[in-house]
């Protein structure tokens, strides 16, 4: 008798898995679309959601982009999800090259090769344990340090903008080395031109929105996110 019921249990239990899996992917199945608002559109395939912009004469050219957003999408349940940017390019394509060239002095010249054309930036370079900082002057691509042991940086563009909205920028405001990598760079015996490359840092780069443990609102056929309703078309 108690290894009838026992059979029965794990029957039971099988049974539940299955349907729990079907649950899930019916669920899935049906979150999958495109959705349309007033700033965009949302497409949700599988565990990836893409936003992406309407482009118009009206908006500045850092607005003509096609794809404002991709994020890994995670079902809380079956009215929330949580969103958040992927960004393996950006972890996964940078570099840090060391090399010497003759100069006069001991000095350290950091080049940073980025596509980014759009305007100008501002780079901070800053070493030791006291944190010194050095920036770029006429807002070169490359700053100029005194003889040290390691350097940490970052970049930003010296306006804000705006990315799809009226008051506040979606998008990144700074790019820092800490984001790359947990420890200062070191710099190795003997070399004095370092080149830092980022492919990823195009124009876009501080437009497209950077999300992180972002909420939408699943309700019928329509997507609340950012206080705007993404219909679901048909």
């Amino acid at each position: 008798m108690k290894k009838h019921h026992k059979r029965l249990l794990i029957r039971e239990c099988i049974v539940l898995v299955i349907l729990c899996s079907a649950c899930n992917f019916l669920f899935a199945q049906k979150l999958d679309g495109r959705y349309s608002g007033d700033y965009g559109e949302i497409i949700i395939s599988g565990d990836t959601l893409l936003f992406k912009g309407h482009k118009s004469s009206h908006f500045p050219p850092w607005w003509e982009l096609d794809t404002i957003a991709k994020c890994s999408v995670t079902k809380i349940n079956k009215y929330l999800l949580e969103i958040n940017s992927v960004t393996d390019d950006l972890y996964d394509t940078w570099s840090i090259e060391q090399s010497h060239e003759d100069r006069s002095d001991d000095s350290i010249k950091i080049n940073f090769v980025i596509p980014y054309n759009l305007g100008d930036l501002e780079i901070g370079v800053y070493t030791g344990p006291h944190f010194e900082e050095f920036k770029n002057n006429n807002y070169e691509k490359s700053v100029t340090i005194p003889k040290c042991d390691d350097f940490g940086f970052y970049i930003m563009p010296t306006r804000n903008l705006i990315a799809y909205g009226f008051v506040v920028t979606y998008g990144r405001i700074i790019l820092s080395s800490s984001e790359l990598s947990s420890e200062d760079f070191a710099i190795e015996q003997g070399k004095n031109r370092i080149d830092v490359k980022i492919p990823t840092l195009d124009d876009y780069f501080f437009v497209r929105y950077f999300l992180y443990h972002e909420y939408v609102y699943v309700k019928g056929d329509e997507l609340h996110w950012r206080n705007e309703i993404y219909k679901k078309k048909k």
